[in-house]
């Protein structure tokens, strides 16, 4: 159950930094659109920026929930 629960939980971890991945481009880069309004491109930076942190936030708790679980026991 532990070497699967840590498979789970290094998919995730992997998930959530592709995540993060993208919203820092996206951050960079700004909003899409082909003419975007100043205020348009302050709200796409600022839901990226959230999206970041947010990510930042979560890849922590899993990386302390993988090195919380036991290695698993050989039989």
């Amino acid at each position: 159950m532990t070497r699967s629960a840590k498979l789970i939980v290094i998919a995730l971890m992997v998930v959530v930094a592709l995540i993060g991945l993208l919203a820092g481009l996206s951050f960079v880069h700004g909003s899409l659109e082909l003419y975007p309004t100043e205020q348009r491109q302050s709200k796409a930076r600022t839901v990226a920026g959230s999206v970041v942190l947010l990510s930042c936030v979560l890849e922590y708790a899993l990386w302390r929930a993988f090195r919380r679980l036991r290695p698993a026991k050989s039989v």
